[in-house]
């Protein structure tokens, strides 16, 4: 459906659409010359986020072209879309249609904000047409932080009473992954704990008074020693 849209009603959702770094200024004044010689452009298109909220999904650079011009009502495509992560897909597959080419890093991004969405793997490498070993190497630092979060919920429901059984049914993960996971936070615990006993140890050493015994021998063994050396250096000097 086509229609024209009071300017103040879209928002550009600077976050969710698939450029990192915005809109590109040469790009907004070249159409902003274009229209101003009555070049003609297609439709912006939109997601009607709310009652007087109408999100861009493609066309910023003709919205912001527009605006620059001065003109109040944008003509528009409106969509029907379920939630963000509809919107997200449905501005990358309009961006890959069209438009200027997004850059690497552009889509890296995308696929980071869509994947920590619940976007699955397989499907952001369809919607880039890469594959799932370069989405994997666009998100591999996220895997590493959910699956540390992971492990301190297994910490945590352990703590509260859960066996092992009631925890992968609750999470979601193999059973044997959750006894993986605690039998090296075992280990490590041991680990820490003889590391703590050493120190302990040393310290307990230290308090022995073996360095005082040591001083005070020190102390027996030249106490004097060098008055005398300097008393038999003078006789001799005033013989």
């Amino acid at each position: 459906m086509i229609v024209k849209i009071s300017a103040k009603k879209i928002i550009i959702p600077q976050g969710l659409l698939p450029r990192v770094f915005g809109a590109k200024e040469p790009v907004i004044h070249q159409y902003k010359e274009a229209m101003e010689e009555g070049a003609q452009f297609p439709p912006i298109k939109v997601w009607q986020k709310s009652k007087d909220e109408y999100w861009i999904i493609d066309g910023v650079h003709r919205f912001l072209a527009q605006t620059r011009l001065g003109r109040e009502y944008i003509e528009a495509e409106v969509v029907e879309l379920n939630d963000e992560i509809e919107f997200m897909t449905e501005a990358i597959k309009e961006n890959a249609k069209h438009g200027l080419p997004l850059a690497p890093e552009d889509k890296r991004e995308s696929a980071r904000r869509l994947y920590l969405k619940g976007y699955e793997v397989k499907n952001i490498a369809k919607l880039f047409s890469v594959s799932h070993q370069t989405v994997y190497n666009w998100i591999g630092d996220l895997k590493e932080q959910e699956k540390e979060e992971l492990r301190e919920k297994v910490l945590e429901l352990k703590n509260q009473g859960y066996t092992q059984e009631e925890i992968a049914k609750k999470l979601g993960i193999p059973r044997q992954t959750i006894s993986d996971w605690l039998r090296e936070e075992e280990v490590k615990d041991y680990k820490a704990n003889i590391l703590k006993e050493t120190q302990e140890e040393e310290i307990d050493w230290d308090a022995t008074g073996w360095n005082e015994e040591e001083t005070e021998e020190t102390q027996e063994e030249y106490d004097g020693s060098w008055d005398d050396w300097n008393d038999e250096e003078e006789e001799e000097e005033v013989k």
